[in-house]
């Protein structure tokens, strides 16, 4: 195995190899006296330098130094690829799944040899999600040698983060993150790339479900949304489209992150035989709600988004998974037989489908942009291969196409719902993006 990863032949960053006639004193000569190698006068255009021999000895080791600089987080032998999960909360046993779905990628692709002779790493970065700032305090912690080169499927994330300005500053790879940027605004994220909207947006999709239902909208509306950063991201898309589509919200309610009393205790304020509830939190929030609300046989539609409860209502009795409709944007996905080969070597079940979807497409791009980049890597090198991606068939469906002006490849979501008479789910309003 180590043989795979021996490191190729000493050569400049940017291509080519040091010519050994090209030595310090033909250097010298050239820069001091304006001579060439046999000792012809240079082109007067060749300027002349006056410097002592220290001041030469600093430049020459400048310019030997020059296309060999380090790039962060990748070595001879190795490329270091970080995720960004939360220490706790109802993504934190999502998050450990996808790594370990990562990590499984990862070693099948190590055990071909790697790419161009590197070996990909991955690097879990855990974070306090409750915190303000918790993602990039995560990341200033860590010490020079263990920067990664890039970060993929990042969850949690919220969307003031000061860690997204930090890595469009310093032009750091994003690829596949859950939940970061608002919207479509996220499109001027030069150094990010999405697979599936944002969990803004696919609130967004719920509420313009709910504006062009006559049956629905006339209904009364509440928001229970999660004290995390993505029940907070998912909660203000919904209100911001509901101002656009003129719809009033009787209720707006944060229950603490996965806590199930505290989610109960939101649901009191929709205590009426017919509303409708964006409930936005983790599968055990969701299935209380869905519980309880069947409990007191109200007539109250739930909507959930699908990549925050994975499976996780499944086991509902019929009678209250019949009240629950799904916002996912993977309606069209069929069993991918490499996905569910890699989820079987990971040991993970299908309970998060949504985010293994995301982690698994968002490896592959990243496996295709680093092969296209060559074994001259840099940050910049792969964010171009990134952006000029089109048409990549990553086994999700929809292929996956970037550009310049455009970071997300898959903008719309659809809903399903459970019909109790045919016991399956089904498709009750097509894939679309946000009015």
């Amino acid at each position: 195995t180590a043989e795979r990863f021996k490191p190729a032949p000493a050569q400049s960053r940017y291509g080519g190899t040091a010519t050994p006639n090209q030595t310090d004193q033909m250097l010298s000569q050239a820069i001091l006296s304006g001579r060439g190698a046999n000792g012809t006068t240079l082109h007067e255009l060749m300027p002349r330098y006056r410097m002592d021999a220290s001041d030469f000895a600093n430049l020459r080791a400048y310019l030997k130094r020059l296309g060999n600089e380090p790039v962060p987080g990748v070595t001879d032998d190795m490329i270091r690829v970080g995720m960004l999960m939360p220490k706790s909360g109802p993504l934190h046993e999502a998050g450990v799944d996808v790594e370990k779905l990562l990590q499984a990628y990862f070693d099948q692709i190590n055990a071909r040899g790697g790419i161009f002779r590197r070996a990909l790493k991955l690097q879990p970065v855990l974070f306090d999600a409750a915190k303000p700032g918790g993602a990039h305090a995560a990341v200033a912690a860590l010490s020079a040698a263990a920067t990664p080169f890039c970060f993929l499927a990042n969850l949690a994330v919220g969307a003031d983060d000061p860690v997204l300005r930090l890595h469009a500053e310093q032009s750091v790879p994003v690829i596949a993150p859950l939940s970061s940027a608002r919207g479509m605004e996220r499109d001027a994220q030069a150094n990010t790339f999405h697979i599936f909207p944002s969990l803004y947006d696919q609130a967004r999709v719920a509420v313009d479900y709910i504006a062009d239902a006559p049956a629905l909208v006339s209904r009364l509306t509440h928001i229970l949304h999660a004290d995390d950063s993505a029940g907070e991201e998912s909660a203000s898309g919904a209100q911001a489209q509901a101002r656009i589509r003129d719809i009033k919200f009787k209720a707006i309610e944060r229950f603490a992150s996965n806590n199930v009393d505290a989610a109960l205790a939101a649901i009191r304020v929709t205590r009426t035989s017919r509303a409708n509830i964006l409930l936005f939190g983790g599968a055990a929030a969701a299935h209380a709600t869905a519980e309880e609300v069947a409990r007191s046989r109200s007539d109250s539609n739930i909507f959930v988004l699908a990549p925050l409860v994975g499976a996780g209502l499944d086991d509902l009795p019929p009678d209250a998974l019949a009240r629950v409709h799904f916002v996912t944007p993977t309606p069209g996905f069929r069993a991918d037989p490499q996905l569910a080969a890699l989820e079987k070597a990971a040991g993970v079940q299908t309970r998060h489908a949504a985010l293994h979807l995301n982690g698994y497409a968002g490896a592959r791009l990243l496996e295709a942009a680093l092969q296209q980049s060559g074994r001259t890597l840099t940050r910049g090198r792969l964010l171009r291969r990134l952006a000029a991606m089109h048409n990549l068939d990553v086994g999700i469906g929809e292929p996956l196409s970037f550009s310049a002006g455009r970071r997300s490849a898959i903008r719309t979501a659809a809903i399903f719902k459970f019909d109790s008479a045919s016991q399956r789910y089904q498709l009750i309003a097509p894939a679309r993006e946000p009015r």
